[in-house]
């Protein structure tokens, strides 16, 4: 099913748990729609008048209908009758329209009586969804038979499949209330069962378990997204968080503000999550009265205000109130080290069960409702579920969904998830990321990508640029603390998956029965690897004008983020990095890769191509390194992975970076491509969704440069006349440099060349003594520019011809710059079809050849790219050797299989390789084929890894600790 569609009738289903207006209800247009039918049922005793006004009513409730679809565009739908039929499908009219009768008749109170219905929901979802596989919560595939007398909440053969429904629901709601429903439905309510159990379910069947159980790598996954989600929830659920933020009203109101979270939120969850544990058959208002006898009317006022879908307002009563639960919860604490506070005091006896207190509370939870008669609903019902919206409604802002593609949306979320991780310590941060990965049971290597600190950039920039001679230390000691934090993180996983909980400096661990399992294969300890990678950015420095190639030689002292200065900033760090790498013993072995991520439209590869070239220099990298005991260790050579083709305006412009990146960046067999969407995706597919397509000017003229240059140089035969192409160049060329005397395609396609290189200060030092004869200083910055530039001479004798130089400097000019970014329109004829497929599969066969990998991210690639579905991905499109009946026609690149960003998309590497295996069944191959090739990619996933070899979690914790004692020494000599 399209993805589209899959979206329209999950947003329905799941309206009740991440809607803010359900929050409220009295807005709940699902509970007043059907209130109103049970108005009408029966009116055979009513007046003619009495049923002309039930009819207004319900008039009424279905315009609040369409005005809710109206008000909610990103719904994407086109009708009201799909809207109500969708309703009806999941919320059915006679069914819940009885239940108000019933209620009348028997002259209750109905405003809370649709939450049975919403909760009962909640057990259908996962019943329908869930399994169990070899004791692990996992994907159910198949219709359920009746059971208990409910029907399978999906039971419509050949429209859904569970797989791709569980992929975007995950990205929807957070689906760990789903998970506990079905533990509650399996009749598991001890928490031991909860064992490991964390938010997410394994998607892979027996036969697919089998091949997983040889192992898995991941090798692109950004470190700051590895935090499982509940992780993150826990810490904004901390109230010692919130003992901070209430230090002033302007703290607390800009908190809440930014975070779209109250702290009505976290006291109800402190206080549930104990009476859950201690008072089931009680009254909730009663145990919170003999509780916290003080404070018991105002906690229930602050319930009252989560109730109604209200905030809490500042007051100095609420410091004293949350100061006095969190007393409470103390006084009942182990004094851990634990991050999970509840863990830390009331569910203390589960710690064992490596589990997290969310899961606890929801799985106690859903038992409760379950247990519960009729009126034991109402308003604890209510309030369950205004948690799981306040919940999801979080989740929203750090989750991306299918409605908006592109990296520019992406950053948003992740500069959310940034923002909000910034709350917790970086030590706890890295911790819990770690524990994350245990979702992963298979993982044998792990990559990791962290960001370099650049802060010291941030600073006044000596002659606007580093001088890496007289920083080259302070450069090294903000990447050995990026990397300390990362190992002492991962140095205290290795002690929890050995037992040791408390832990104390000199202390003796003792590693032999883990290390003893690992050579058994029955438990899995990552060896991991780190990857710098930097990021793309398109700064304002360069539209703005505060940097020019003429002034590039000026001592000034400010700072900039010019392409000049800042990629020259970059490849400092990146000789940093490798000269760390060959200097420091056993560094080589954990940092492993570099990389470049982030906006690609924003920040083409010739900006990065000086750092990719600097970190393989031979004067810097050396083979061996001597280490103080005396032992010699090879340095293994830096993995080059770069982010490319996964956006892109053009076609052209995809398949152009990938190309640029595979020639300038020099890359060999062994190195890789992120995401690279450009190389498999369907052709047809794009052309249809772009027939007009935006772009600068400048962006277009080198799509057509490139392709040029390839045709003449490289004998690329494209069914386009070289003639006809060159005078396209040149139009484009006109409509940036006007007069285009002296230019030939020649010229234009030497001057793109040279962007790579890093060195300009000859060319620009050569133009400037050669033509630029006015002094920058006196002239006016508001002058008209003469044909090249404002200083230029108009009286000199070389005249106006441009030359390769000439075109170069325009590059780094703010006038030129603002006139190559200028948007046109191309139209993308059907006629391009065959020229755009020959073009792709030249760079595929160019991939194929020097056996370079492409990362494949099935979540991500779907949620960011020009995919389909999550079943339409590009991965057969670049390998599926094993697969057709005719390989010989297929392309056989190398592709592994990753997670990218799992808090964001809610996956890990596992499932995301389940993705790929259930989108095989889905079409049809056969199954021997399919577990063949699966087998073949997971395995690509381990050769492709950085990470060279697999290393005991014992000697990894000694070399961890033999690092960090090096780095302390670094930095302590330093200061």
């Amino acid at each position: 099913m399209d993805k589209y569609r899959m979206q329209q009738i999950l947003d329905v289903l799941l309206l009740p748990y991440r809607e803010k207006e359900f929050k409220n209800p009295e807005k709940d247009i699902i509970a007043n729609l059907r209130k109103a039918y049970a108005c009408i049922k029966d009116t055979r005793g009513a007046s003619l008048y009495e049923r002309k006004q039930l009819l207004r009513k319900y008039d009424k409730a279905e315009k609040d209908v369409v005005q809710y679809i109206k008000s909610h565009p990103e719904m994407k739908f086109s009708n009201l009758d799909d809207f109500i039929m969708i309703v009806d499908l999941f919320f059915r009219e006679e069914e819940i329209s009885n239940i108000y009768q019933k209620c009348w008749r028997e002259k209750k109170s109905c405003q809370y009586i649709i939450d049975k219905f919403y909760i009962e929901n909640l057990y259908n979802i996962s019943i329908s969804l869930i399994t169990f596989r070899d004791g692990r919560a996992a994907i159910r595939t198949w219709r359920n038979a009746p059971s208990r007398g409910k029907e399978d909440i999906f039971d419509y053969p050949n429209v859904f499949d569970k797989v791709e429904i569980w992929n975007l629901l995950c990205r929807m709601i957070v689906p760990d209330v789903i998970i506990a429903a079905f533990y509650v439905e399996a009749g598991l309510r001890d928490v031991s069962y909860l064992y490991n159990q964390q938010g997410t379910i394994f998607l892979a069947d027996k036969t697919l378990e089998k091949i997983l159980n040889k192992g898995v790598a991941e090798t692109h996954c950004h470190f700051n997204a590895g935090l499982e989600y509940i992780y993150l929830w826990q810490q904004y659920m901390d109230l010692r968080l919130w003992d901070d933020v209430l230090i002033s009203e302007h703290t607390y109101v800009r908190f809440c503000k930014t975070n779209r979270i109250g702290i009505e939120v976290p006291i109800y969850r402190a206080i549930w999550s104990e009476y859950l544990e201690c008072s089931e058959e009680q009254e909730l208002e009663q145990f919170i009265c003999e509780v916290y006898s003080d404070d018991g009317k105002d906690i229930l006022q602050i319930l009252r205000s989560l109730m109604k879908g209200d905030k809490v307002k500042y007051s100095k009563k609420l410091v004293k109130i949350n100061r006095n639960i969190i007393s409470h919860f103390e006084s009942k604490s182990r004094k851990t080290n634990e991050t999970d506070f509840f863990l830390a005091s009331i569910y203390s006896k589960y710690r064992k069960y490596r589990t997290n207190s969310e899961m606890i509370i929801l799985l106690k939870s859903m038992w409760l409702f379950k247990d519960a008669q009729n009126k034991r609903y109402g308003g604890i019902a209510h309030l369950f579920l205004q948690y799981l919206r306040r919940k999801n409604n979080f989740y929203k802002n750090v989750m991306q969904d299918n409605q908006i593609q592109g990296l520019a949306n992406f950053r948003l979320y992740f500069g959310a998830m940034r923002t909000r991780m910034k709350i917790m310590n970086s030590p706890e941060v890295c911790e819990l990321i770690f524990r994350s990965f245990s979702s992963n049971l298979h993982l044998r290597k792990l990559e990791i990508r962290i960001t370099p600190n650049m802060q010291l950039a941030e600073g006044n920039i000596p002659k606007q640029y580093f001088e890496y001679s007289t920083l080259k230390y302070e450069i090294k000691c903000e990447l050995l603390k990026s990397i300390q934090a990362v190992l002492v993180a991962y140095q205290k996983n290795l002690r929890e998956m050995a037992g040791i909980y408390e832990w104390h400096s000199g202390q003796k661990i003792d590693f032999s029965w883990l290390d003893l399992k690992c050579k058994e294969g029955r438990i899995v300890v990552p060896t991991i690897g780190i990857i710098f990678h930097f990021t793309k950015r398109n700064y304002v420095d360069n539209r703005a004008g505060n940097m020019c190639w003429v002034r590039d030689a000026e001592n000034q002292n400010y700072f900039t983020r010019h392409i000049i200065i800042w990629r020259r900033t970059m490849a400092a760090y990146a000789k940093a990095i490798e000269e760390l790498r060959s200097t420091m013993p056993l560094l080589g072995k954990y940092i492993v890769g570099i990389d470049a991520a982030s906006e690609e439209n924003q920040a083409e590869p010739w900006i990065f191509a000086p750092i990719y070239n600097a970190i393989r220099n031979k004067r810097i990298t050396k083979p061996v390194i001597e280490g103080n005991n005396g032992r010699i260790e090879r340095v293994n050579n830096i993995g080059f992975t770069y982010h490319v083709g996964e956006e892109f305006r053009h076609l052209l412009s995809g398949l152009r970076h990938i190309d640029e990146v595979i020639e300038h960046f020099h890359y060999k067999p062994g190195d890789r491509l992120g995401h690279a969407i450009a190389l498999g995706v369907d052709v047809k597919y794009w052309m249809e969704r772009n027939t007009v397509v935006i772009i600068p000017v400048m962006e277009h003229l080198e799509n057509l440069l490139w392709l040029w240059g390839n045709m003449v140089y490289d004998n690329w035969i494209i069914e386009i006349a070289v003639e006809a192409l060159e005078g396209k160049i040149l139009n484009l060329a006109k409509m940036i440099y006007g007069d285009v005397a002296g230019m030939s395609v020649h010229t234009l396609y030497d001057a793109y060349i040279e962007k790579f290189n890093l060195n300009y200060e000859d060319t620009f030092v050569k133009i400037r003594e050669t033509f630029i004869l006015q002094n920058p200083a006196d002239v006016n910055a508001g002058t008209d520019i003469q044909h090249f530039c404002r200083y230029y001479d108009t009286h000199s004798p070389y005249g106006f011809m441009w030359t390769k130089e000439k075109i170069f400097c325009t590059f780094f000019c703010p006038f030129y710059f603002r006139k190559c970014q200028k948007p046109i329109f191309i139209n993308v004829d059907q006629e391009e079809y065959e020229m755009l497929k020959k073009v792709q599969e030249y760079v595929v066969r160019k991939v194929e050849l020097k056996g370079i990998y492409v990362e494949i991210n099935p979540s991500s690639n779907a949620t960011i790219g020009e995919i389909k579905s999550l079943y339409t991905g590009h991965i057969l499109n670049l390998n599926s050797k094993g697969l057709n009946e005719f390989p010989e026609e297929k392309h056989e690149v190398l592709v592994t299989v990753n997670s990218d960003n799992p808090l964001i998309f809610n996956t890990n590497c596992e499932n995301e390789l389940a993705y790929i295996y259930h989108s095989l069944v889905y079409k049809n191959y056969k199954k021997e084929s399919i577990l063949q090739w699966i087998d073949k990619v997971r395995q690509m996933g381990i050769d492709s890894s950085f990470v060279k070899k697999e290393i005991l979690p014992s000697v990894q914790y000694e070399e961890l600790s033999e690092i960090l004692e090096e780095i302390r020494e670094f930095l302590i000599l330093k200061k």
